[in-house]
């Protein structure tokens, strides 16, 4: 078996582990700033990879809402 490295590998590690670091945050601030990291890099994945839903899913995010 080989293992060939991709960069949305690289951008989905990263987005990961800004998700988690961010639910270990016990003041707001940084609490945002590591989950708005997370979602750059999961839209950048998303985007390297075409992987359609995630970046939907992302993006729907910080679109604006009608009601």
């Amino acid at each position: 078996m080989e293992f060939s490295f991709h960069p949305g590998m690289l951008l989905g590690a990263i987005a990961a582990v800004l998700s988690l670091i961010s639910f270990t945050q016990k003041s707001m601030l940084p609490l945002r700033a590591f989950a708005i990291g997370s979602n750059v890099f999961f839209i950048a994945y998303g985007y390297v990879e075409t992987l359609w839903p995630a970046l939907i899913l992302h993006i729907d995010d910080h679109l604006p809402h009608r009601r």
